[in-house]
Protein backbone atom coordinates (compact mmCIF):
# COMPACT_ATOMS: atom_id res chain seq x y z
CA UNK A 1 0.00 0.00 0.00
CA UNK A 2 1.08 3.54 -1.01
CA UNK A 3 0.76 5.58 2.30
CA UNK A 4 0.92 9.38 0.91
CA UNK A 5 3.19 12.35 2.73
CA UNK A 6 1.28 15.23 2.11
CA UNK A 7 -1.02 17.02 -0.26
CA UNK A 8 -0.40 19.99 -2.41
CA UNK A 9 -2.88 21.67 -4.77
CA UNK A 10 -1.13 22.10 -8.13
CA UNK A 11 -2.00 23.93 -11.33
CA UNK A 12 -2.60 20.45 -13.91
CA UNK A 13 -1.08 22.94 -16.40
CA UNK A 14 2.24 22.90 -14.96
CA UNK A 15 2.22 19.01 -14.46
CA UNK A 16 1.90 16.30 -16.67
CA UNK A 17 1.23 14.16 -14.40
CA UNK A 18 -1.89 15.43 -12.85
CA UNK A 19 -2.81 15.99 -16.85
CA UNK A 20 -2.64 12.35 -17.06
CA UNK A 21 -4.61 11.67 -13.68
CA UNK A 22 -7.24 13.59 -14.83
CA UNK A 23 -7.23 11.61 -18.23
CA UNK A 24 -7.44 8.01 -16.40
CA UNK A 25 -10.11 9.79 -14.00
CA UNK A 26 -12.66 10.61 -16.56
CA UNK A 27 -12.08 7.63 -18.36
CA UNK A 28 -12.98 5.42 -15.05
CA UNK A 29 -16.00 8.02 -14.75
CA UNK A 30 -17.19 7.43 -18.26
CA UNK A 31 -16.37 3.57 -17.84
CA UNK A 32 -17.84 3.06 -14.65
CA UNK A 33 -21.08 5.16 -15.08
CA UNK A 34 -21.84 3.59 -18.59
CA UNK A 35 -21.82 -0.09 -16.60
CA UNK A 36 -23.90 1.79 -13.57
CA UNK A 37 -26.34 2.94 -16.12
CA UNK A 38 -26.15 -0.35 -18.06
CA UNK A 39 -25.24 1.96 -21.09
CA UNK A 40 -23.40 0.60 -24.18
CA UNK A 41 -21.37 2.85 -25.94
CA UNK A 42 -18.38 2.74 -27.98
CA UNK A 43 -16.35 4.94 -25.74
CA UNK A 44 -16.70 2.80 -22.90
CA UNK A 45 -16.30 -0.57 -25.69
CA UNK A 46 -12.78 0.74 -26.35
CA UNK A 47 -11.93 1.40 -22.70
CA UNK A 48 -12.80 -1.82 -21.90
CA UNK A 49 -10.67 -2.95 -24.58
CA UNK A 50 -8.06 -1.36 -23.12
CA UNK A 51 -8.03 -3.38 -20.16
CA UNK A 52 -8.87 -0.06 -17.57
CA UNK A 53 -10.92 -2.19 -15.97
CA UNK A 54 -8.44 -3.99 -14.48
CA UNK A 55 -6.57 -1.08 -13.10
CA UNK A 56 -9.63 0.14 -10.93
CA UNK A 57 -10.05 -2.67 -9.14
CA UNK A 58 -9.56 -1.06 -5.04
CA UNK A 59 -8.79 2.29 -5.76
CA UNK A 60 -11.20 4.36 -7.88
CA UNK A 61 -14.90 3.19 -7.26
CA UNK A 62 -16.31 5.60 -4.05
CA UNK A 63 -16.79 2.85 -1.16
CA UNK A 64 -18.48 3.54 2.09
CA UNK A 65 -15.09 3.34 3.81
CA UNK A 66 -13.87 6.76 4.97
CA UNK A 67 -13.11 5.74 8.68
CA UNK A 68 -9.11 6.02 9.27
CA UNK A 69 -9.87 2.26 10.35
CA UNK A 70 -11.69 1.27 7.54
CA UNK A 71 -9.43 2.94 4.90
CA UNK A 72 -6.28 1.36 7.34
CA UNK A 73 -4.98 4.65 7.73
CA UNK A 74 -5.03 4.86 11.27
CA UNK A 75 -2.01 5.27 13.40
CA UNK A 76 0.54 7.69 14.32
CA UNK A 77 1.05 9.06 10.44
CA UNK A 78 -2.19 8.51 9.20
CA UNK A 79 -4.50 10.67 10.88
CA UNK A 80 -8.20 11.49 9.96
CA UNK A 81 -7.95 11.74 6.23
CA UNK A 82 -11.33 13.85 6.00
CA UNK A 83 -10.18 16.28 8.86
CA UNK A 84 -6.40 16.44 6.91
CA UNK A 85 -8.00 17.53 3.44
CA UNK A 86 -10.53 19.76 4.94
CA UNK A 87 -7.38 21.94 6.86
CA UNK A 88 -5.89 21.60 3.27
CA UNK A 89 -8.90 23.09 1.35
CA UNK A 90 -9.10 25.76 4.40
CA UNK A 91 -5.35 27.07 4.06
CA UNK A 92 -5.79 27.13 0.14
CA UNK A 93 -9.29 29.07 0.42
CA UNK A 94 -9.67 31.04 2.93
CA UNK A 95 -12.69 32.47 4.05
CA UNK A 96 -14.31 35.45 2.21
CA UNK A 97 -15.02 38.02 4.26
CA UNK A 98 -17.54 40.76 3.57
Amino acid sequence: MLYPRGLRLEDSRKFAQLQVADLVAGAACALMGARVRRSDNEYARALMGLGLLNFLRGGIWPSTAISPQALETDGPVHADSIEFIADVLRRHNPPVSD
